[in-house]
């Protein structure tokens, strides 16, 4: 295909890439860092709750890791998953 998707003969241009967003936010004069996600920050509009906190990420980590151990015990198990309900199992 040369020339671009689809094989129209047009050349193929990136669109170019703006940031998502500032890196604060300002409300009613006053100038905080942007919330970033729970992972890195709190939603809520303080300076310590829009501070960075690598804490945050060490429990993140945690639980994505205890969710998949999780998924692999019950990859690894003798009854699948789906199979757990397929007898006898009313719907409630």
């Amino acid at each position: 295909m040369p020339g671009g998707a689809g094989g129209e003969g047009r050349p193929h241009r990136r669109p170019i890439r703006k940031p998502r967003s500032s890196n604060t936010e300002k409300v009613d004069g006053v100038e905080l860092p942007s919330y970033r996600g729970d992972i890195i920050n709190d939603i809520a509009f303080t300076r310590e709750s829009r501070t960075p906190d690598p804490q945050r990420q060490l429990m993140a980590y945690r639980q994505s890791a205890a969710t998949l151990n999780l998924l692999r015990a019950f990859a690894t198990a003798a009854l699948p998953i789906s199979a757990a309900c397929t007898s006898g199992c009313s719907a409630s």
